[in-house]
């Protein structure tokens, strides 16, 4: 009898779970926490059995139970977009080592008997019912099902399956689906470049929505322009923002006339982690700011910054959407022609950024698909200028949104923008309140570009000039693009 049990256990501990491993830490009181609060964060919302574990001397952040391999490729997807190091192993719950656990749901347990039928069972397959994977020679059927063998009869099908002459358009969905499982097999072994060309060419080579949609977030993931090519503790950004606009004052006057304008920003970043939380960094920068329509003079118009300047900055992060700086630089103005281009700069201030709701970085649709998925975002800053008489400019604006069309890597999003500048010497072109209406298409996912279209109404709120109008309306269009490498 022991030895029965004996065999018995043997056999069940070869059904080995598997589960997504995201974090591992040495056992402390700070780390516990570190991984607590990651537990909770809410973009692990969508999965199942997430848990804090206390294995001997290391504790773990786990997510999931998959009873095969296979059915972690749609997850490690998405969690490696947060923690590039998560991987796929073999685990076995066990509910004493839990510290924490949320979404706690059991795994279907397998039916204790099935029986191969191995004689044809008597159905009718509608041709558009036929599957691609369709075998008509083995069945697995429950128990419970109650099925006999001495009933069953062979198989009618009123439409012949001839698998040797399945149309081009099934052929090649199933060469798709086994390039798919070759990509999964490439990624596995940390073969990015591998899997990425799988991965591409899977997409480009199917027409069924569900394998495209698999190879398409693997496309997004593992392109070229989404890899990071410095190793750690190195790092390189690039931002960039091109914009056109079109003002109408509500009604003009002698100093405010209707007027077009282009404006172009771009900051590139290298820089190197000096502690191991990746909190704070020293980096180099240069920048370009300028704009078509300022000009220096005796009464100088300006509407953008016009800039350009390398230098040295200091950056902490307290948490993962903000971060404090200091940032010295040596600039030129570009429309100054007085002698006074060349000057020294320094800034201080904040930032913080953060955004809700579903993200549409790894969103794929084979067809057009038309959804409502809300979401949100938030913009501050607080930065002190040293070339504006330290001058201190606010500046927030929030988003209110739905992603409304997804085809293929595309996406179009309808949002509300709210917008408040303000700054500490009373400026009244720098203190302004807008809202209005937005439109955001993201072309092409793998290169992280947004087109947005705007129309704000905006008002002045202090210092208007005598004889000014407080008011005008503004016409955008604009290209935002952000590469962290």
């Amino acid at each position: 009898m022991r030895l029965i049990i004996f065999f018995l256990f043997v056999a069940m501990s070869l059904e080995a779970n598997y589960c997504i491993q995201v974090l591992t830490s040495n056992a402390s009181k700070k780390n516990l926490n570190l991984l607590m609060n990651e537990a909770k964060s809410n973009k692990y919302n969508g999965f199942d059995t997430i848990r804090v574990e206390s294995r001997g001397n290391y504790l773990t952040f786990r997510l999931g139970e998959y009873k095969d391999y296979k059915e972690t490729f749609k997850d490690i997807f998405l969690v490696q977009k947060f923690h590039k190091d998560a991987y796929v192993r073999k685990c076995e719950l066990l509910k004493e080592k839990v510290l924490y656990m949320k979404n706690d749901r059991q795994i279907a347990k397998k039916a204790k008997h099935q029986v191969i039928v191995k004689k044809p069972i008597k159905v009718e397959i509608m041709p558009q019912e036929q599957n691609l994977l369709l075998d008509t020679n083995s069945r697995t059927v429950s128990t419970s099902q109650k099925i006999e063998k001495k009933n069953l009869k062979p198989i009618i099908v009123k439409k012949p399956i001839r698998v040797q002459k399945q149309n081009s358009s099934l052929d090649k969905n199933r060469e798709a689906y086994h390039t798919l499982e070759k990509a999964y097999r490439a990624d596995s072994k940390g073969e990015k470049a591998e899997a990425y060309k799988l991965f591409d060419e899977a997409a480009s080579e199917c027409n069924e929505s569900s394998i495209y949609n698999k190879a398409c977030r693997g496309v997004i993931m593992y392109h070229p322009l989404r890899q990071k090519y410095l190793d750690d503790p190195y790092y390189a950004t690039i931002y960039g923002e091109a914009v056109w606009f079109e003002r109408k004052y509500k009604p003009q006057t002698a100093n405010q006339k209707d007027f077009e304008d282009a404006v172009y920003q771009i900051k590139a970043r290298v820089g190197r982690y000096i502690d191991d939380r990746k909190k704070i960094s020293v980096y180099l920068f240069t920048h370009l700011d300028g704009d078509t329509n300022s000009r220096y003079g005796e009464i100088p118009i300006i509407y953008s910054e016009n800039y350009a300047g390398v230098g040295i900055g200091l950056d902490y992060r307290p948490i993962n959407q903000a971060r404090l700086f200091i940032e010295t630089s040596i600039e030129n103005n570009s429309i100054r022609d007085d002698g006074n281009d060349i000057e020294n700069d320094y800034r201080i201030g904040a930032e913080y950024y953060d955004q809700w709701g579903p993200g549409i970085d790894l969103h794929c649709s084979y067809d057009t698909t038309v959804s409502f998925d809300w979401f949100s975002d938030l913009y501050l800053s607080a930065v002190a200028y040293s070339r504006y008489d330290n001058n201190i400019i606010l500046q927030s604006s929030a988003r209110l949104g739905a992603r409304l069309l997804h085809y293929k890597m595309s996406t179009l999003s309808a949002y509300g923008r709210l917008g408040i500048t303000a700054d500490t010497h009373d400026d009244f072109f720098n203190n302004v309140a807008d809202v209005g209406p937005g439109i955001e298409i993201q072309p092409y996912k793998p290169f992280p570009l947004s087109i947005r279209t705007e129309y704000r109404f905006s008002k002045y709120f202090k210092n208007v000039r005598s004889g000014d109008t407080d008011r005008y309306n503004t016409l955008l269009v604009y290209g935002i693009f952000y590469f962290e490498k």
